[in-house]
């Protein structure tokens, strides 16, 4: 489990950080933040965050991104009204999956 880099995106661009994640990884949460994931693994893996709130009581579904061996997927963004400032990932085939984070900026 780590703390992953948020990149800040720019008109002059960036290059993408790709980086290895894991189950239990987790990014600060802008609520303009999109994760984008790349399965290397040769099986389909899901990934999936939190909603922060329950309803009447009883705890929200997790949203997930589904990817199938090979896939890559831009996934995002998580609104502040729905999730928490920092998101936990679970990634239920973490054997070969990366990804960048990328936030859009304010002005």
């Amino acid at each position: 489990m780590a703390t992953k880099t948020v990149q800040t995106l720019s008109r002059s661009g960036i290059v993408p950080s790709h980086q290895a994640l894991a189950d239990g990884d987790d990014f600060e949460n802008d609520g303009k933040t999109s994760i984008y994931l790349t399965n290397n693994d040769g099986s389909a893996t899901v990934v999936s965050v939190p909603y922060k709130d329950t309803v009447d009581g009883q705890t929200v579904p997790a949203r997930t991104c589904s990817l199938d061996a090979g896939q890559a997927k831009e996934w995002g963004p998580f609104p502040k009204s729905l999730f928490d400032a920092t998101l936990t990932l679970t990634i239920t085939n973490d054997t070969d999956v990366t990804g960048y984070f990328c936030s859009q900026p304010t002005s």
